[in-house]
């Protein structure tokens, strides 16, 4: 047993001792699957693409393996080939990425756990744009890979296309490189260029200027304004516009007169941005406008509330919103404010009627004159001025005083003093009920049949029933 055991660890001995000797070159004929995975931290390039091949591994799975340089927020390089990074998973799952592509052709760029698997996510970023992910979905894209721990990793595949040489700039989701006079930046259309910065300088060369373009301001959380100068230099001592964006529904259109001027001039122009809060600001070129008009009748004293702004008097508002991409909406608002009606009423009162309320608006001690605003079911206000008189033989209303005539549809009847009109069916249900000043009166009603006609004036009330044939 005991010489067994001496063969076994001899043996043992003998195969770690030939396997070290191994793991720099293998030749084919002694590669094995086995091998290549025991291997696989010690393996040379030209060994990883001999397992690669045993394995069935993916094509990139040496370049993925063994080219990866570091990724990390704030990375400036130039690409021209397929290029690979390794970022940590747990960066990305908290602060998300923004990668910046300045070329004149396209760049792909994959996402990848592990050198041996496929792809999590492919994209194509257009030449002089940015691709962004979001923290929220860098962890939707691992899925139960982002739960490992924060010292895993995740592979980044950047392919340029053919003959193109770009650079690329790498950011959370929320920053953004900051441009300055000493560090330029040019204004490319769907850009985003990010406030975390406080202020950026930008230039657009006339060659961009379009036949009609707009700025966007997103504000990230307190959804305070960005100031605009748009200037000859990049100090701004050659203002030649200024605007102020409030929110992140409001967009800035330079007007055509200025995009003329530095077009024919053959001039650049310089956006100086200030604002105290991170935001995105991106430049887009008009393609689509749908043009709404909106009407609205208000009485005086109401307000018509709009996403940036509050209209109380008669007026032709115009608010430009940005829908999405290069659609802009150009609303219109055309707003007429009623000025509240004054009517008068005299009312009759025996000394022991006081007090009095008036529709609910004010009450009446005594004789005189009063005003009282009267709010209505529609939200607007009637001004009465009341006269209050001693009621007397000669202002008393009776049935006689009335004068009730029927004429096909329409009622009329003369009131002597103010008094509180109403109407009912032969159901008893209340059609018509509305304070009529003193005079002559009217109503007309919408079909034939019986009525009751009630007239309330102070203590007075006279019950008359109406019959329409």
């Amino acid at each position: 047993m005991k010489q067994l055991f001496t063969y076994i660890f001899a043996l043992s001995v003998v195969l770690c001792s030939v396997t070290d000797l191994r793991a720099d070159i293998l030749t084919t004929e002694q590669v094995e699957a086995g091998e290549c995975l025991a291997f696989q931290v010690q393996r040379t390039p030209e060994n990883c693409e001999k397992c690669r091949k045993i394995l069935d591994y993916p094509d990139y799975y040496c370049d993925c393996s063994l080219a990866s340089t570091p990724f990390y927020y704030g990375i400036d390089t130039i690409i021209n080939s397929v290029t690979w990074f390794v970022a940590s998973i747990n960066d990305l799952t908290k602060n998300g990425m923004t990668a910046y592509w300045f070329a004149n052709g396209s760049v792909a760029v994959d996402m990848i756990f592990d050198c041996d698997q496929n792809p999590l996510m492919s994209a194509v970023v257009p030449q002089n744009r940015a691709m962004t992910l979001s923290h929220e979905e860098v962890s939707s894209r691992l899925g139960s890979y982002a739960d490992q721990l924060v010292s895993a990793t995740v592979y980044l595949r950047m392919t340029p296309d053919a003959g193109v040489s770009g650079r690329i700039l790498g950011f959370t989701d929320s920053e953004g490189p900051h441009s300055t006079c000493d560090s330029l930046f040019e204004v490319f259309y769907r850009m985003p260029y990010w406030m975390n910065h406080g202020d950026n300088v930008l230039r657009m060369p006339y060659s961009r200027i379009s036949n009609e373009f707009f700025v966007l301001w997103k504000s990230k959380d307190k959804r305070r304004p960005l100031d605009i100068t748009i200037a000859k230099d990049c100090a701004g001592t050659q203002v030649l516009r200024r605007a102020t964006l409030q929110d992140s529904v409001k967009v800035y259109f330079p007007d055509s007169a200025l995009r003329a001027d530095t077009y024919s001039h053959r001039d650049s122009v310089y956006f100086l941005l200030n604002t105290t809060e991170n935001g995105l600001v991106m430049f887009y070129n008009v393609i689509e406008w749908i043009d709404t008009t909106f009407y609205n009748t208000l009485c005086d004293g109401k307000e018509w509330v709009l996403s940036d702004t509050i209209l109380t008097k008669t007026t032709s508002y115009s608010d430009t919103v940005h829908i999405a991409n290069n659609i802009c909406s150009k609303a219109t608002y055309n707003l007429e404010i009623t000025v509240a009606d004054t009517l008068t009423d005299t009312l009759y009162y025996a000394k022991s009627d006081f007090p009095k309320r008036y529709q609910g608006a004010i009450t009446i001690r005594d004789y005189g004159d009063y005003i009282a605003r009267v709010e209505g079911k529609d939200g607007c206000v009637t001004v009465y001025m009341v006269n209050v008189q001693p009621i007397t033989s000669t202002n008393l209303q009776t049935e006689k005083t009335l004068n009730i005539k029927v004429q096909n549809t329409d009622i009329s009847f003369s009131l002597n003093q103010s008094a509180i009109v109403s109407l009912r069916d032969i159901l008893g249900r209340e059609i018509y009920r509305q304070r009529l000043p003193e005079g002559e009166q009217q109503i007309q009603m919408q079909q034939k049949g019986s009525y009751i006609l009630r007239v309330e004036s102070g203590k007075q009330q006279i019950v008359k029933k109406i019959i329409i044939n």
